[in-house]
């Protein structure tokens, strides 16, 4: 073999490899889940393919019942904390008589306790995650941070695509983790206060926003159950209509001044 081509073949070989550490070292975080315990201890268990293991319920009919004209473009409602017995069904009930769609950041550990209640999440909308045991992000090691979001991925079934870090806490270190995961940070533009305020108020909050924006709310609130239509009639009369998360090239600021990549599209 002449040495041009020895060069040539090392040459490849190089790149060969540093390829297959990039692509080990996105895959191997996504490959892997946590069980984690009361006390904060955790195994590593391995996953393999990264496939639903059932079949799911879709959001297509309630899609379908959409009866709003976006003459201003979309907003995302996001509901946070989930799923919960009690109002879960009534939130999702409110969503239908509204012809809305919603995206639900479902803690993990509560969707694994009732995965019925995320299906039901489903037939209106996106779920989403909100990591296992919903801790402090930015005071947890970086280990605990990822076992925390692929806990919270296995919980909810493979695939899905956002996450949403308790109390939108965030900085260098767990955007990091989170870019390690493949999952898209999403925060929020408007953030209604709805543990706070009462129906009218809650409703008044959420009408700041604006044409692709995305709107905070909890489940587990009454008040946010009872709000849910009269926001949506609200912003229908301003032109914009309840839509889901999409990543963008476009740059979004949080009012915490996070920057993030997701906006709110057409379902």
């Amino acid at each position: 073999m002449s040495d041009g081509r020895r060069h040539t073949l090392a040459k490849w070989l190089k790149l060969a490899g540093l390829a297959l550490i990039g692509v080990l070292s996105v895959s191997i975080p996504l490959t892997a889940a946590i069980m984690l315990s009361a006390t904060g201890s955790s195994d590593l268990l391995t996953l393999g393919e990264l496939k639903p293991a059932h079949r799911h319920v879709t959001p297509a009919d309630a899609v379908a019942r959409a009866r709003c004209d976006p003459k201003r473009g979309y907003y995302a409602l996001t509901f946070e904390d989930g799923p919960f017995a009690g109002t879960t069904p009534k939130l999702v009930a409110a969503l239908e008589q509204a012809d809305a769609v919603a995206v639900f950041f479902d803690v993990g550990e509560k969707a694994a306790a009732d995965p019925q209640l995320v299906e039901l999440q489903r037939s209106v909308g996106q779920v989403a995650n909100h990591t296992y045991s919903h801790p402090l992000m930015t005071r947890v090691s970086s280990e605990r941070r990822l076992q925390e979001l692929e806990a919270g991925a296995k919980a909810l079934d493979y695939p899905n695509a956002f996450v949403r870090t308790p109390f939108g806490e965030a900085g260098p270190l767990v955007l990091a983790d989170i870019r390690k995961t493949g999952l898209a940070p999403v925060y929020w533009t408007v953030d209604v206060r709805d543990t706070e305020l009462g129906v009218k108020e809650i409703a008044a909050q959420a009408e700041r926003v604006g044409p692709g924006g995305i709107v905070r709310l909890h489940e587990g609130v009454a008040n946010t159950v009872a709000a849910v239509p009269l926001i949506v009639a609200r912003l229908k009369k301003q032109g914009m209509c309840p839509g889901f998360l999409a990543v963008s090239r476009q740059s979004v600021v949080s009012p915490q001044g996070v920057a993030f990549h997701v906006v709110a599209v057409k379902p």
